[in-house]
């Protein structure tokens, strides 16, 4: 919420989202909750504030995966629309680079996050601690004098900060800006800290400094007042320069170093530029704590020539990485090649990695040819050694079994994780839904061989996990000294202006294991009103067949709508077949579903049937719904789940009548146990006016029958709401 009054250079802002930066050495990038004022003409210009601090400022720090995410904050809570997200120094938009989810705290970015890439997130948390905040500043041409105090109402303290600054600005590239500020706690004088910030540009050249330094008196609160570098007894300097002798080439200089309680921190990068209308080249070398990187690309135009060369040295390992891409393309012919090496080496393993991918794609308007060679080969050099893997796997909904790539040697070092937090057997597991709803779970853990079995179990029974939940699995393994993978492609696709479909042929090669792959798959309107999305995927001698088939027709208003998936193995096998006819009569319709899910896996038997039913009739006034929904769940017997709800029947009536509304619901419930549950409710809701809002009287009957044991509850109530 926000109010803003505006009296000609006199202006006070209401807000809860105040993002103000008083100063790096006493309040900076925060947001507030207060009172705004600010008051400037020719000369003078003086700020004020007025808040509570309810937030904590954190951050999150870390490289890419090589994967767009998802990426987990770890926070128990995440205030909405609070981030910053850097991507190598470089901020990034919301919903455009990156998307976020606030509930399950977690963000994915719209392109790769490679191992390179460094991600720095500011985001604020809420605090049980509340703090008052008060200030002003004053800045009479280049002079700034300013004033904060900051009081923790539980405890009763107040730290205050009292500063004095030049401040000579140009534009954002020429600027100097000296601060010094005094620190005060309860009015006792108790340390200092200094501020530099430089920067010139001129036509050859562009640099900046940055300093910081705080006493150890000097008590920063950095997640309450916001700034990442200012800690107690801890100096700060960053200097940059940019050089440009001539258009064609650069020269970058970075240069950190930070102290902290006696601990340093320090980091440089050189970069040099050649660039040229067709080419580009760049040399790099980078040191940070005990690591060194050396790095070449080179780029030319023309032929989508693209080539890297990287060296890294550590205490801890040494790893060279080349990789060369070419991609030369006319109007109806593109060809590829990539070649990927990779040597890594430290103390306890030793990995050569080698790659190719190499193809030629044919084009007209309705016809494409592609064929192509992949080609991997891992070698691990110090095969005797046990080494720690992590394995990462998206949940779909259906699927509850996951595979590893290599048996573990020992059971007991498997580790599972959910989002990034640790399961273990019979333990529970909070899953938060898009609404901002939440459901526990106890999950159900087993680990056979290289196979890792996961339940979700309920009153309602045993689930597979939810959609899109992140699990990653952590073990010990061997692995083999050799093993390779080899693929050929050849693949058809045929566009015509309604479907448009394609067939591939793949032969697969690994460590002398061969297999072919079959893919069909077609999309578009076949008939007048039937569009389909259909796709086979056909392993031969494995004996995987994977058939998705999405199907609607359409007679406008009306619709059916028909989903299937069917994955089946040897020795497993996933149906989920869902129809759902719609029948629409002017304000009436039918709404009908009928779902089967299916899942087995070795001894493991899931099934689930739903059947669901709508009605609506509008007669004049009055307006009339009917719901049915029944469902029948089998699982197997092996799995323990404790007492779960076996079936189940539920009917809503629901009669509008002058805007007034009589609900009747009757559900039954049978559970593995024999117990049966009937329940009815009975609900009147009269119809609302100006003075009487959200009433409603309700009867509600509970009747419970185990073997000769029975029950019955009785409640009857209501809500009255008036307002004069």
């Amino acid at each position: 919420m926000e109010l803003f009054l505006n009296f000609s250079e006199f202006k006070i802002r209401f807000s809860n989202l105040l993002n103000l930066n008083f100063s790096p050495l006493s309040l900076y990038n925060k947001k507030v909750n207060g009172i705004y004022i600010t008051y400037e003409n020719n000369t003078l210009s003086l700020k004020g504030i007025i808040s509570k601090i309810e937030g904590l400022k954190k951050y999150k720090n870390f490289y890419g995966n090589g994967t767009p995410g998802p990426y987990f904050l770890e926070d128990t809570f995440l205030t909405p629309f609070t981030e910053k997200v850097y991507l190598n120094g470089n901020l990034l938009q919301r919903d455009f680079d990156y998307a976020i989810d606030y509930k399950q705290r977690i963000i994915s970015f719209s392109f790769v996050i490679t191992k390179n890439d460094y991600i720095v997130i500011e985001y604020e948390s809420p605090s049980k601690e509340i703090y008052n905040l008060s200030g002003f500043s004053l800045n009479l041409s280049a002079l700034n004098l300013s004033y904060l105090n900051l009081e923790k109402s539980i405890e009763n303290t107040q730290n205050s900060f009292w500063e004095v600054g030049i401040n000579m600005e140009k534009d954002e590239n020429n600027l100097l800006n000296l601060r010094r500020s005094f620190f005060f706690v309860n009015n006792m004088y108790s340390g200092y800290a200094d501020y530099l910030k430089f920067a010139l540009s001129k036509e050859l050249f562009t640099a900046s400094l940055e300093y910081l330094y705080a006493e150890k008196g000097y008590i920063y609160l950095t997640e309450v007042l916001g700034n990442n570098n200012l800690l107690s007894d801890s100096k700060y300097i960053h200097f940059s320069l940019s050089l440009l002798p001539f258009s064609s080439l650069s020269y970058i200089y970075d240069f950190e170093n930070k102290i902290t309680k006696g601990e340093e921190f320090s980091k440089q990068n050189h970069t040099l530029i050649l660039n040229t209308n067709n080419s580009k080249a760049e040399f790099s070398y980078s040191y940070e704590k005990s690591k060194e990187e050396i790095g070449i690309t080179y780029t030319y135009y023309p032929l989508s020539l693209n080539s890297m060369y990287k060296k890294t040295i550590s205490n801890s390992y040494v790893s060279s990485t080349y990789s060369m891409s070419l991609s030369p393309s006319l109007d109806f012919l593109n060809s590829y090649f990539l070649v990927y090496s990779n040597d890594y080496y430290s103390d306890k393993a030793y990995f050569r990695d080698f790659s190719y991918t190499i193809g030629i794609s044919i084009k007209s308007k309705s016809f494409e040819l592609n064929m192509g060679e992949k080609f991997n080969k891992k070698e691990n050099l110090n095969p005797d050694t046990p080494i720690y893997l992590a394995q990462i796997f998206m949940t779909d909904g259906v699927n509850f079994s996951f595979q590893l790539s290599y048996p573990t040697i020992d059971i007991n070092s498997v580790s599972v994780y959910i989002n990034n937090i640790l399961v273990q057997n019979n333990s529970t597991f909070t899953y938060l839904f898009p609404d901002g709803s939440y459901k526990t779970y106890t999950l159900n853990l087993s680990i056979y061989e290289n196979r890792v079995d996961l339940f979700f179990v309920d009153n309602n029974g045993i689930h597979p996990p939810p959609p899109d939940l992140s699990l990653t699995i952590y073990y010990l393994t061997i692995i083999p000294q050799e093993s390779y993978y080899q693929s050929h492609d050849l693949q058809l696709k045929f566009t015509s202006p309604k479907i448009s479909s394609s067939a591939s042929l793949q032969r697969i090669e690994q460590d002398f294991i061969y297999d072919y792959l079959i893919n069909f798959s077609a999309r578009g309107t076949i008939l007048k009103n039937l569009w389909i999305d259909l796709t086979n995927i056909y392993k031969i001698y494995e004996k995987n067949n994977k058939l998705l088939l999405k199907s609607v027709y359409f007679f406008l208003p009306s619709y059916i709508y028909l989903d299937l998936n069917i994955n089946s193995f040897p020795y497993a096998k996933t149906i989920l077949f869902k129809i759902n006819p719609v029948l629409t009569f002017g304000e009436d319709f039918i709404n009908f579903s009928l779902e089967h899910l299916e899942n087995t896996y070795y001894e493991a038997y899931l099934k689930y049937l739903s059947l669901n039913l709508e009605f609506k009739k509008k007669f004049s006034q009055n307006e009339f719904k009917a719901h049915f929904y029944k469902t029948w769940r089998t699982y197997t017997s092996s799995v323990d789940t404790g007492t779960y709800l076996l079936n189940s029947e539920s009917i809503n009536l629901l009669r509008e009548l002058n805007k007034s509304k009589y609900e009747l619901f009757i559900i039954h419930e049978k559970y593995n146990t024999n117990l049966e549950k009937y329940t009815v409710i009975f609900t009147y809701i009269p119809n609302k006016s100006e003075k009487f809002t959200n009433n409603c009287l309700y009867i509600k009957g509970i009747y419970s029958a185990l073997e000769q044991n029975y029950s019955f509850i009785l409640q009857i109530g209501g809500n009255i709401s008036v307002n004069f």
